[in-house]
């Protein structure tokens, strides 16, 4: 199958609860059932063909499909009243929730756009340069260390694959959660450089609107990306964490919070009063859906488990943390758990060669037009010479 049928194959049943997802005033059995099918169908596609495409399309299609189907299960598990307030179409636009909402005013806000046009540069090239950095050094290096270490820890049970005969010093193994944590802003880089794009899109297509008239739908429009652009920063300056807890809470992104909220935290709040447990649901999810992207995009096995095994173990950081009464230990012991847990997180992706994968690149792109320019430029020259 053609990449490009794969994609409309795969984006074909998020379209199709969409146009399902009509309000009634009664629940009715038969949209139900159409609901969770297109559920279904919407999360099993990318994993059926997975690996089959390059690593940017089949994560692409993995990350719709999963934040689409979160959005679904929200729908689906909502009561009626609540789904009458809001079409389904309209909840994909809000994926974080404000502490407390914008009163939206008639009149244009001074939005220059030249603040966010800056933050994407500087990020952007920060991102280059580890870009550059991942495709130097030895990555495999990290996936060494953690394989020998899952054979000292688990012996006769586990077998290295790679390395099989090289030492482990103590500089290696140093150097690998010094490049685990690297990895971990580089990811965290690539998820700001997204949501930087939108903002910056949402900026542009801001100062075009004044001159479209004062149509309903510009109004609309004009408050929706007011909302976003005076949201709270999607991280707050996670690496200055005081805990686990407040790292995971209020300093890393909350894209995901409503829904693992209504489908983990929520249900099991109600039949447990311990709050770990609830948590505990919550970093499942979490998992799971790192576990779903990752096999989607690579179609690999082999690193299958140890990233829900680290989002299940944030639950044990977390309860430790808060039995820590000092904010300076609370912090060390924050940026020492996730540093220890870090190969768990990193090196499937090392595996299955993320570091590879096709990403834009600003300074690349740059070189690209500069050369493509100057080509054309001298092939002129040569033809007006002839």
């Amino acid at each position: 199958m053609h990449y490009i049928l794969y994609i409309v194959l795969s984006v074909l049943p998020s379209f199709l609860f969409t146009l399902t997802a009509l309000p009634v005033q009664q629940r009715s059995k038969l949209q139900e059932l159409l609901l969770t099918t297109c559920f279904v169908i919407n999360l099993s596609i990318p994993f059926f063909y997975a690996g089959q495409y390059s690593y940017a399309c089949n994560m692409g299609t993995g990350v719709w499909c999963w934040a689409f189907g979160m959005k679904m299960g929200v729908w689906l598990t909502m009561p009626m009243e609540e789904r009458r307030k809001r079409r389904f179409c309209w909840t994909l636009f809000y994926w974080r929730l404000r502490p407390q909402p914008i009163k939206p005013t008639k009149e244009w806000q001074s939005i220059p756009v030249r603040p966010y046009l800056m933050a994407y540069l500087k990020r952007q090239l920060i991102f280059d340069f580890l870009y550059r950095l991942f495709q130097w050094i030895d990555t495999h290096q990290s996936v060494h260390v953690f394989e020998k270490g899952l054979a000292n820890v688990l012996g006769a049970m586990y077998e290295p694959r790679i390395h099989h005969d090289a030492a482990i010093t103590t500089g290696a193994v140093l150097m690998s959660f010094l490049l685990c944590t690297a990895f971990s802003i580089y990811l965290q880089l690539q998820l700001q450089l997204t949501y930087d794009t939108i903002i910056l899109i949402c900026a542009i297509v801001y100062q075009v609107l004044p001159s479209l008239g004062s149509h309903g739908w510009i109004r609309s429009v004009k408050y929706y990306i007011e909302d976003v652009l005076t949201m709270p920063p999607l991280f707050h300056s996670p690496w200055h964490a005081t805990s686990l807890r407040d790292f995971w809470s209020n300093r890393w992104h909350k894209i995901y919070n409503d829904c693992f909220y209504r489908l983990g935290y929520r249900p099991m709040r109600k039949f447990c009063r311990n709050r770990w447990v609830p948590a505990l649901s919550v970093f499942i999810l979490s998992g799971i859906m790192h576990e779903y992207f990752l096999y989607c995009t690579s179609g690999n096995w082999r690193a299958s488990g140890f990233q829900f095994l680290f989002f299940v173990l944030q639950t044990v950081g977390v309860v430790v943390g808060d039995a820590i009464p000092s904010r300076t230990l609370g912090a060390v012991w924050a940026i020492a758990f996730m540093v220890l847990t870090s190969h768990l997180f990193v090196v499937p992706y090392l595996v299955t060669g993320y570091t590879y994968m096709s990403q834009f690149r600003l300074v690349a792109s740059v070189w690209y037009i500069i050369e493509k320019g100057h080509g054309m430029l001298k092939n002129a020259a040569y033809q007006l010479g002839a």
